[in-house]
């Protein structure tokens, strides 16, 4: 579906009094809709980049591996990253790299920094799928180093729960879609509602993965 004819059929059903509620992904123009649903990409990555330097002691050689570069997603997620190595002027980041929430391209970034870099610390992705590509890599030349990701999926808890991965921030699409039904229950019944909801951000390590499986 085109993006015009997707607003066009959501003018139509506001003028016609049809409640909308967005799931996930947003509306360009949030005056047709009641409220949105989703995560909290910025915050989910401040709470990733949070406890990778926590983990490293405040200090550290660290590479970040972006999603597509421009994507509302990408530019978020990086201003989370942002927002929170202010705080850690000791952890530096050596490289920066787009690998498209593809795994294989994850994998032949981190290849090319693992060759670069023998004192790397961490790499940071902006997905469990690059997370897991960057793991393969890893495996591939027997480097053990600090890796997370963002999204909780199955591959990704896995690894987790083994200790490869370091970890791993879970968004529940489990409370998104329950918190979408609530909010919509709320407009229908003409109760007042907030314009954005965000589901919690909760990082997962080896310590609590277990909730999460």
């Amino acid at each position: 579906m085109r993006a015009g004819s997707g607003r066009h059929i959501m003018k139509t059903a506001k003028e016609a009094g049809i409640a909308m509620v967005t799931v996930m992904q947003d509306c360009s123009d949030p005056s047709l809709v009641s409220a949105h649903v989703g995560a909290d990409h910025e915050g989910a990555a401040a709470l990733q980049m949070k406890e990778v330097c926590e983990e490293l002691g405040g200090k550290g050689k660290v590479a970040v591996i972006d999603g597509v570069m421009g994507s509302t997603g990408q530019i978020q997620l990086t201003a989370g990253y942002e927002s929170v190595l202010k705080e850690y002027p000791d952890i530096q980041v050596v490289e920066e790299q787009s690998g498209n929430w593809m795994i294989d391209e994850a994998m032949s970034v981190t290849e090319t920094w693992l060759q670069k870099y023998s004192d790397l610390d961490a790499v940071i992705a902006q997905s469990d799928q690059m997370a897991l590509g960057a793991l393969r890599a890893c495996k591939d030349l027997g480097v053990t180093l600090n890796i997370s990701g963002r999204d909780a999926q199955t591959a990704a808890l896995k690894e987790v729960a083994d200790g490869n991965l370091y970890g791993t921030v879970s968004q529940s699409a489990y409370q998104m879609g329950e918190m979408a039904v609530n909010v919509l229950n709320d407009v229908l019944d003409q109760k007042e509602v907030e314009d954005t909801y965000f589901t919690d951000n909760v990082f997962v390590t080896k310590d609590n993965v277990s909730d999460y499986e």
